[in-house]
């Protein structure tokens, strides 16, 4: 294994104060490094609170990978205003990312990542995007990133060209699933008494993906355009 991908998230509060987190990813599977946090509070266990549609065992699995590598983050944030204007720089190996923002936004895009690397069995399908991390991305660049990605793992998938599955209902299932992931853990954290900025982030996280499935079509149509040399 050669170096981890780093992507480092620096919040830099207009009170002075500053929080850095840096996201390690294996750079052969995009898995999560951050390592296993020693002791994990109970809102952790696989079985509180679990997604509707998680297909993991508690009798094989005691944690929720995504709730186990959430842990620090929502340590950091538990007491921050979601409304809060932060100015966050966001470093990946190819470039530095800057921008002004609220908090909840700037924690949405950090917890993306985190969730879609935690090694979760639905959010999995949206690991590839991790490799080329786009923080705070608009609707339309979600939407045609998600699309690139889906349309390559087709191609992997089928192994040629002429068998590439352009039919998007098995995307819209993905996505549907990933809302249902990112509802039921905003209920384990509510539950776990975790409010404010981090359920504002993950409420942010579930918007976009819900306009994922209600804009591609839309987005397909303006977009078609651009590529006259093609059609």
């Amino acid at each position: 294994m050669g170096d981890p991908l780093i992507i480092t998230y620096c919040f830099d509060f207009d009170s002075g104060r500053d929080i850095t987190y840096q996201v390690y990813l294996d750079r052969d599977t995009l898995n999560l490094l951050n390592g296993d946090a020693q002791e994990v509070p109970a809102w952790t266990e696989i079985s509180y609170k679990q997604c509707r549609i998680c297909p993991l065992s508690k009798n094989d699995t005691r944690t929720c990978p995504v709730a186990q590598n959430l842990v620090h983050v929502t340590k950091k944030f538990s007491n921050v205003v979601s409304h809060e204007t932060v100015s966050i720089s966001v470093t990946t190996q190819d470039r530095t990312y800057k921008k002004r923002t609220t908090i909840d936004e700037a924690l949405s895009s950090l917890m993306g990542v985190i969730m879609v690397t935690s090694g979760c069995p639905v959010m999995d399908y949206l690991k590839p995007m991790a490799r080329f991390h786009l923080p705070f991305a608009s609707p339309e660049e979600t939407t045609i990133r998600t699309l690139s990605m889906y349309l390559m793992a087709q191609y992997f998938l089928k192994g040629n060209t002429d068998s590439i599955h352009v039919k998007l209902e098995e995307l819209n299932k993905i996505y549907s699933q990933v809302s249902v992931v990112n509802n039921d853990f905003s209920s384990r954290l509510a539950e776990a008494g975790e409010k404010d900025a981090n359920l504002s982030a993950l409420s942010n996280l579930d918007c976009h993906a819900t306009l994922v499935t209600m804009t591609i079509e839309e987005t397909l149509a303006e977009f078609r355009q651009y590529y006259s040399a093609y059609v």
